[in-house]
């Protein structure tokens, strides 16, 4: 009995290998092998078998990583790149718009010395800054503050929202600066029309005689009389009524002493009676400069100016031309 476990405990514990050979003269070969060997055989293999499974999966998922990073450092830098050259496009369009600023200020200023246009030309200036501030892009904000380098917080279609906004600014921008230097440029016309326009009362005292037909004062009849008179003591400010040059000085028979002055745009003024001038003729004077003083010099009756005014050579009334 206890031979019969030993037998079964030891066939449990091993196995035979036998070997055969083909000729009997051969001897035969018997190996027994104990089974925690091939027990440790195969988990051995499995364990390796595992291993190099484990080591291929980090192997390809590495590669696979790395060509992401690689596609992802490729986009980083092209976004890098426009984001920097947006940048660049920003700061052009800030410089511009403070040139937009600028010449709008500068209009405005020089809208002050404008007269009877003003109001138009105001008006032209609010429509001109209302187009502009209607016309900026709903971006504007977002587009003149731009992100890092790193593209944070961009939508993948952000960098193309910002470049056709920051295209749309630079037209419109570019349209506006043109408008304001249109409307610069009327302003300057303006300032010059007005400046050279004779509507200055060139001096004070009482309007003794109107423009038209009235009584000859120095003879009989009716005779048309081609400005108006006024009445002031020897000696008193004649002042040109508008800018421009001298084009007669001189004594003239009636007139006395007298001052003639072209301001351009088809007038001229006529300063008469004068008892002494003080101009010069090819001077250029300024309104309100002093060109002469008050007399009663040629046919008068008394210390008086006669000031005429003419356009496109026809006397009118410069009480239609005076503010």
């Amino acid at each position: 009995m206890w031979l019969h476990r030993h037998k079964k405990k030891t066939r449990a514990k091993y196995w035979s290998v036998l070997v055969i050979p083909e000729r009997a003269s051969d001897s035969r070969r018997d190996w027994r092998v104990p089974k925690w060997t091939v027990k440790a055989g195969v988990l051995t293999v499995l364990i390796l078998a595992v291993s190099v499974g484990l080591l291929v999966w980090d192997y390809m998922f590495l590669r696979s990583l790395r060509a992401v990073n690689a596609e992802l450092l490729a986009i980083n830098q092209n976004q890098a790149e426009e984001i920097g050259e947006l940048k660049s496009v920003s700061a052009f369009l800030q410089e511009k718009m403070s040139q937009v600023q600028e010449l709008d200020d500068e209009v405005r200023e020089r809208i002050t010395l404008v007269g009877d246009g003003k109001a138009q030309t105001e008006e032209r200036l609010l429509v001109s800054s209302r187009d502009i501030q209607e016309s900026l892009p709903s971006g504007i904000t977002r587009t003149l503050s731009l992100p890092d380098e790193s593209g944070e917080n961009l939508m993948p279609d952000s960098l193309e929202e910002l470049k056709q906004e920051l295209e749309e600014m630079n037209r419109m921008m570019t349209n506006q600066i043109e408008s304001l230097n249109q409307l610069k440029s009327d302003v300057e016309k303006e300032i010059v029309y007005e400046s050279a326009l004779p509507n200055r009362m060139p001096m004070e005292g009482k309007l003794s005689s109107p423009f038209g037909n009235r009584d000859n004062p120095t003879g009989s009849g009716i005779k048309f009389h081609e400005g108006i008179d006024i009445a002031n003591r020897s000696g008193t400010s004649i002042e040109a009524a508008g800018d421009g040059v001298v084009t007669y000085v001189g004594y003239r028979s009636g007139w006395g002493n007298m001052v003639i002055v072209s301001h351009g745009f088809g007038y001229v003024s006529q300063y008469a009676h004068c008892q002494k001038t003080l101009v010069e003729i090819g001077e250029q004077v300024k309104k309100g400069q002093k060109v002469a003083t008050c007399g009663a010099t040629g046919n008068t009756t008394g210390s008086h100016l006669h000031f005429g005014v003419a356009k496109d050579g026809k006397w009118v009334d410069p009480l239609s031309v005076l503010k």
